[in-house]
């Protein structure tokens, strides 16, 4: 008799055994570069519904106080971070949707970009700056495509994937300077020299990989909202609920998400035409425009 309760509790282990260890799925990882190095990660897990509580992949450490974990219906989850994991109370939840910022799987060298990460999806979509140049990649994307004036890159594989960019910036303007035409000549064709060099090196770079994976032309992409990332439709639903209009400060303290995020998705959704900012009584005043 006295055998009976250990017989009882090795068969409920070896039973949630294979619930403990099922592999999670993740689905098309989504990393969104910003100009400053920031990257917004997103993904979706697929769980089963019968998990309580759940470890999910953690790439990069997010940035101080800003993580959003929510279920199929929006509701947020508690979670916090073990041992490079998120520890998540999935409380039966069949789909978990993760989204943080991080810098740390970036970095800067010589003003040349590179973005690594070891991707836990069979998907990864990587939505490079605006105006950036591709210098390099660690495999041949399945598509390259433009994306309201970012280059988006899939990589439909596991494991190391990297990107290196440069940003191209405007050429100011300046007065000419004169000089001496025996001392100006040499001088004007190294700069005209290494001011080409680059960026014609780097199109070509850009115009193989192309001519690589396919010859199709890239399409115009519609803004749709469900299209759009998380917190970018967090402030669409914040800002609707208020009539189409808010003040920033009014939209940091509703989202309870850091300053510095919640800017830089305003300038994001400023770009691409869904919201227009102005000044009123030196505050920014942000009102949504019609779209799709």
């Amino acid at each position: 008799m006295k055998k009976l309760p250990f017989l009882l509790l090795l068969l409920i282990t070896v039973h949630c055994l294979p619930c403990a260890s099922q592999e999670i799925e993740i689905e098309n990882l989504i990393l969104l570069v910003f100009e400053d190095g920031f990257v917004e990660v997103s993904y979706l897990a697929k769980l089963t519904g019968e998990e309580i509580e759940v470890e999910l992949p953690l790439i990069g450490d997010p940035e101080e106080g800003f993580m959003i974990v929510t279920d199929e219906d929006g509701l947020l989850l508690n979670c916090e971070i073990e041992d490079e994991k998120i520890v998540v109370e999935s409380l039966g939840a069949e789909l978990v949707n993760v989204t943080y910022h991080t810098k740390m799987i970036t970095k800067m060298e010589a003003g040349i970009w590179t973005l690594n990460i070891t991707s836990p999806s069979n998907r990864t979509t990587i939505k490079l700056p605006k105006n950036s140049i591709i210098m390099g990649l660690s495999s041949i994307p399945t598509s390259i495509s433009k994306e309201n004036g970012r280059t988006v890159l899939i990589f439909d594989v596991k494991g190391i994937i990297w990107t290196s960019y440069v940003i191209e910036l405007k050429p100011t303007t300046s007065s000419p300077v004169k000089t001496s035409p025996s001392s100006s000549e040499p001088e004007t064709k190294e700069e005209g020299f290494f001011t080409w060099f680059v960026p014609v090196f780097a199109g070509m770079v850009f115009i193989s990989f192309l001519l690589i994976i396919s010859l199709k032309k890239p399409r115009k992409v519609s803004v749709k909202i469900e299209e759009l990332p998380y917190v970018d439709r967090l402030i669409i639903d914040e800002l609707r609920t208020r009539g189409g209009s808010a003040f920033q400060s009014e939209l940091i303290k509703a989202l309870d998400l850091p300053k510095t995020t919640v800017w830089r998705h305003l300038k994001g959704l400023e770009e691409e035409g869904l919201i227009e900012i102005k000044k009123i009584r030196g505050m920014n005043y942000v009102r949504l425009k019609e779209f799709k």
